[in-house]
């Protein structure tokens, strides 16, 4: 069977899945997944509130400045504890500490220079309203996000096993070599507009025991790439896993039914408000009045029957649905208040900036784990930690970045200072501040505690390298005793002084 093939029954299979995202884009961000009848010049059809088109909007850039802070790095690549741990002298181990945050440099340099940041925004998006996201990091290290639509996949213990891409491509933009192997001749499309040139080409990723990805293309029914990779370069996440689904379930699902009634009541609203807007004058005949009287402009006598300043058989159409508006206006107040809460648009507002603070990287970080549940962790394991890797590894692979030998890697760790793992580090770090100021009450605790110890714990859990940056016991007693030496010195040269000028005053009376 061709890719194709395994692609058209896949995508068979997942059609409900595509209609619930649907509903769930259709009323918060419609464009996110449209249908598959509408054509990029067709107009959406869009909801009549947009409450959820802000709160999504409001929890991914919380989330992407969480996770992907501006001018702040969102990793680190530090000795492992098992080097610290190690034998290697404090100078070898300070530059191989060096040697790794020279790298880390080189690699942000690399990536700042990308769509990173522009990709994981819309990435982050789908995870929030459709639950599924699908990314891939191109030869040329840009960043490419795919809609549901156009990608199959299957998880297995919600890990990724296999998955098939389809994208459009023009003719006439691959090269020679692509084009012989898929049977197709670029003079045949030489002069065709653009519509009768595009070819879909399915990109096969499968994942093997020992973790290794076999990447396969297939154009035209014919395979026209393979390569065996140690890492896959698309990255797919889901906003909660399911067990035994292959697609996640979103947020935005979550909370759909608000937003359905939300929605429904919003048009009701509207369409009670324009009809109690609406002014229709009605004229009794029998009183003298005609039609016509009712459009006259303003000044021109009108002969009707008229008491007390006050025409009589003159009134206006009235549809008497104030109440109704304020019931459905009361309900609405409710579930508005409810997905506000859920959306964190009550609370504070998104820093703005070229850069945001750590303090307020680690406010949004606490919030956003407390409102989405845990979402940080697999985010972290699913998106930022997969991409890293494979941006390493093809920063090596082009020559771009000089590669360690497989003994020096298993002597680094590469933490991820953002998510949960800035949360666990702000956890600790508030504990052990909270015990020093409860121990400092307490005559004589502080003495009993290793302050080189509480200072090393403290500059790790702000991000602070302590490697060789911390004196040892005996850098300590040298010092103590060079101090002493110094302050011998000092008072040798006070009694000199003095003794000199005690010889000088005797001398001076005889």
């Amino acid at each position: 069977m061709s890719i194709k093939s395994d692609f058209d029954t896949a995508n068979k299979q997942r059609q409900t899945v595509l209609d619930r995202l649907r509903a769930c884009a259709a009323f918060t961000i419609p464009w996110v997944l449209p249908n598959d009848d509408i054509a990029e010049t067709d107009e959406i059809l869009q909801p009549y509130q947009a409450l959820g088109a802000q709160g999504v909007e409001n929890l991914v850039g919380k989330l992407l400045v969480s996770l992907f802070p501006t001018g702040t790095p969102w990793w680190s690549s530090r000795p492992s504890a098992e080097a610290r741990a190690g034998d290697l002298p404090p100078d070898v181990l300070e530059a191989f500490a060096n040697h790794l945050a020279a790298r880390d440099l080189l690699i942000e340099g690399k990536l700042d220079s990308t769509n990173y940041r522009m990709a994981q925004r819309s990435a982050l998006e789908q995870i929030i309203v459709l639950g599924n996201s699908m990314t891939r990091l191109t030869s040329d290290y840009q960043t490419r996000g795919y809609r549901p639509d156009q990608y199959v996949q299957r998880r297995i213990a919600g890990k990724m096993v296999w998955l098939i891409v389809a994208e459009a491509a023009d003719v006439l933009m691959l090269n020679d070599e692509t084009l012989a192997k898929a049977a197709l001749s670029r003079t045949d499309f030489e002069g065709k507009p653009i519509g009768e040139r595009i070819k879909t080409i399915y990109t096969q990723a499968e994942r093997q025991s020992d973790d290794r990805w076999v990447m396969t293309q297939e154009l035209n029914e014919h395979e026209v790439q393979t390569s065996e990779e140690p890492s896959c370069p698309f990255f797919a996440c889901g906003y909660r896993e399911i067990p035994g689904e292959s697609w996640s379930r979103g947020f935005v699902e979550a909370r759909l039914g608000d937003l359905r009634s939300f929605n429904g009541l919003a048009r009701a609203i509207v369409d009670l408000t324009v009809a109690a807007a609406r002014c229709v004058p009605v004229a009794d005949p029998r009183h003298g009045w005609k039609a016509s009287d009712l459009t006259r402009p303003n000044g021109v006598v009108v002969l009707g029957k008229v008491e007390g300043s006050i025409p009589h058989g003159v009134g206006f159409l009235q549809s008497n649905k104030a109440q109704d508006i304020s019931v459905a206006q009361h309900i609405s107040d409710q579930i508005e208040k409810r997905l506000g809460k859920a959306f964190l648009l009550e609370t504070f507002a998104q820093p703005e900036g070229e850069r945001v603070t750590a303090a307020q990287i680690m406010r949004i970080a606490r919030e956003l784990e407390g409102a989405l549940g845990g979402v940080y962790a697999h985010i972290a394991d699913e998106i930022q930690k997969p991409f890293l890797a494979r941006f390493i590894w093809q920063m090596e692979k082009d020559n771009l970045l000089p590669a360690m030998p497989e003994t020096v890697q298993r002597g680094q760790r590469v933490t991820i200072l953002t998510g949960i793992e800035a949360l666990r580090r702000q956890a600790e770090l508030e504990r052990l501040l909270g015990a020093m100021q409860i121990l400092s009450s307490i005559p004589g605790a502080l003495e009993k505690l290793k302050f080189d110890v509480i200072a090393e714990r403290i500059l790790r859990y702000l991000g602070v390298e302590t490697t060789n940056l911390i004196k040892t016991p005996e850098e300590l007693q040298a010092e103590i005793e060079a101090n002493a030496q110094q302050l011998l010195q000092t008072e040798a040269g006070k009694k000199a002084i003095e003794t000199i000028g005690n010889v000088a005053e005797k001398a001076a009376v005889a």
